[in-house]
C-alpha cells in the first residue's frame, strides 16, 4: 500500500483577504484550501486590533485606541458580500462557520440546529456547492454541537486545538490543525514534513488562519510568509494538497 502525506489549508469568516489568498494559492497551482463563512454576516466590515501576532479585539470603529488615547494597530476585516461570494470562492471548497458566528458551546441543540442549518442553505444557494464542512467558532466544541452536525449531514468539523502529530484525524467531527498559521513554528514544521521520509501512514499537515492576520506585517504574519509556505508546498513532489472534503473522501476509498 503507498501511504500519502496531505497539505491542506483553512480559513475563517470569509474576509475580503480571501481574495489575495486565492490568488496566490492559483498562482503555485495549490488548490487545498477550504474557507469557512458565515452566511449572516456577509459584507460586514470590522477591525481587528492586534498585538504582534494576536488579534484581540473585534471593533466598528476603524480609528481604534488605546485606553491611554494612543492608536494602537488594527487590520482591516471586511467580510465579501453576497454577491460575490460564488465568483470567489469558484474553485474552493465553502465550509460552514456558524450564520453568526456564534459560540456553539453557549447554545442548545435546538439553537446549534438553527444556525447551521441557516447558514448551510445560505451558502448551498449561494455556491451551488454541497457544504459538507464545519469549523467550530471560537473552537468552541460540545457533544451535543456535534450530534446536531451530524444530523445536518456535516461529515467533518475544524477545531483549533493543535493535533500532537500528523495522524489523520481518527473523529473527523473533532479535526484538529497542526498550526495555526502566524504560530513562529509553523514555517520550519512544514519544511521537516515536506521533506522526511513517508511512515507507514498517511500523514497531514493542517494550517488554518484568518486573512487579515497576512496583513499584520509581522515577522510570523504576512504576505510574503504565506508566499513562501505556498512555494514550499508547490515544490514538493511527494504531497498532495488537498481541501478537507477531499481528504477524508480519499481515506474513505
Amino acid at each position: 500500500m503507498a501511504y500519502k502525506k496531505y497539505v491542506s489549508f483553512s480559513f475563517d469568516d470569509g474576509l475580503e483577504q480571501d481574495k489575495k489568498i486565492i490568488r496566490i494559492l492559483k498562482e503555485y497551482g495549490l488548490r487545498g484550501a477550504t474557507f469557512n463563512l458565515n452566511g449572516g454576516l456577509m459584507g460586514q466590515k470590522r477591525a481587528i486590533a492586534y498585538i504582534g501576532e494576536i488579534g484581540f479585539a473585534e471593533k466598528e470603529n476603524l480609528e481604534l485606541l488605546d485606553k491611554n488615547g494612543r492608536f494602537i494597530k488594527y487590520a482591516p476585516a471586511f467580510r465579501i458580500p453576497s454577491d460575490e461570494i460564488a465568483q470567489v470562492y469558484e474553485d474552493f471548497e465553502v465550509a460552514s462557520h456558524g450564520y453568526l458566528h456564534e459560540n456553539m458551546k453557549k447554545l442548545n441543540p435546538e439553537m446549534v440546529r438553527q444556525s447551521v442549518e441557516q447558514d448551510i442553505r445560505t451558502l448551498q444557494k449561494l455556491t451551488g456547492k454541497k457544504i459538507r464542512g464545519f469549523a467550530y467558532p471560537f473552537g468552541a466544541v460540545s457533544d451535543e454541537a456535534v450530534e446536531e452536525l451530524k444530523k445536518l449531514g456535516i461529515v467533518y468539523a475544524r477545531t483549533i486545538t493543535a493535533a500532537k502529530d500528523y495522524s489523520l484525524p481518527k473523529d473527523p467531527m473533532h479535526l484538529a490543525p497542526t498550526y495555526w498559521m502566524p504560530q513562529k513554528k509553523t514555517e520550519e514544521a512544514l519544511k521537516y514534513f515536506l521533506k522526511a521520509p513517508i511512515t507507514q501512514e498517511d500523514q497531514l499537515f493542517y494550517m488554518w488562519g484568518h486573512g487579515y492576520e497576512l496583513d499584520f506585517k509581522t515577522e510570523n504574519s504576512s504576505w510574503d510568509r504565506f508566499r513562501r509556505i505556498c512555494s514550499m508546498i508547490a515544490q514538493s513532489e511527494n504531497v498532495i494538497c488537498c481541501t478537507n472534503s477531499e481528504i477524508f473522501s480519499d481515506i474513505s476509498q
